[in-house]
């Protein structure tokens, strides 16, 4: 099981890395895949870096046959709010969002 997570995760970081540009097979590249090797056998799992959820959040919406606004793929705006911990944060985080994302009546 640990070795078809490892495997499918190696993947998808390939995948990344080669969509970015982000210089694959670089230092940076094969460092970041030992992070995440070691995150998952210590704690059957990893944190991803914001970048990597972006590119994550992008590619799924892009990939939804069924989504009509999907063509819009490319000016999708993440707020990582991952690190929020309490009621109010995730309030403060919430609204930020929303005025993002209505923009004053032009909703984006």
């Amino acid at each position: 099981m640990l070795e078809y997570l490892l495997d499918s995760i190696n993947i998808q970081k390939n995948s990344i890395y080669q969509s970015l540009r982000w210089r694959f097979g670089s230092a940076e590249h094969l460092n970041r895949w030992s992070e995440i090797k070691t995150q998952i056998e210590e704690s059957d799992g990893y944190i991803m870096k914001t970048e990597e959820l972006k590119y994550g959040a992008t590619v799924a919406w892009r990939n939804a046959p069924r989504c009509p606004g999907r063509i819009q793929w490319k000016k999708l705006q993440v707020f990582d709010s991952r690190h929020v911990g309490t009621a109010q944060g995730m309030f403060e985080a919430m609204c930020t969002h929303l005025q993002y994302a209505t923009n004053g009546g032009i909703l984006r």
